[in-house]
């Protein structure tokens, strides 16, 4: 099972991070809050692994995903204030047989950062998705496109 974590709370994982991001082909789908998912997976530099990571050791909130100990997709951080958050990096694993991330793995992995997102933080209404895509019925938020991206508002319960 898929589980987020806290790297404060396990700092054993942005060394397992490290050795993932420089060893897999992974997606940087948003990387310093700009899209890029039509960018094709890479095996990261050491200097391209260290500069990524220093962004996600000081954003707001940041989760590295974990599965039986071990490092997994989706990576994610946000800025964020106490009701809105803007996801500033998000790494996944390419679709299978592809070179870049399908728009139903895409979907999939947001709803995983905005169900861990919701959950941590009560008072967040709001994450802002710097990426150009139709929103989606999903029952935990209310996804619609905006001029700067994706707008994903909490649902009403």
């Amino acid at each position: 099972m898929l589980f987020p974590e806290n790297p404060a709370k396990r700092p054993a994982l942005w060394s397992a991070v490290a050795t993932q991001l420089a060893r897999d082909e992974m997606c940087y789908v948003i990387s310093n809050g700009v899209d890029k998912m039509q960018a094709r997976a890479i095996r990261a530099s050491a200097t391209e692994v260290e500069t990524c990571l220093q962004r996600m050791r000081t954003a707001d909130t940041c989760r590295l995903s974990a599965s039986r100990a071990g490092p997994v997709a989706p990576h994610f951080a946000v800025m964020q204030s106490i009701t809105e958050a803007r996801l500033t990096e998000l790494i996944t694993y390419p679709s299978a047989g592809e070179s870049t991330v399908s728009i139903n793995q895409l979907r999939r992995d947001l709803e995983t950062v905005l169900i861990n997102l919701f959950y941590e933080h009560p008072d967040l209404q709001e994450v802002l998705i710097p990426l150009h895509i139709a929103g989606w019925d999903f029952a935990e938020a209310t996804m619609s496109s905006t001029d700067k991206g994706l707008s994903a508002k909490r649902a009403v319960k």
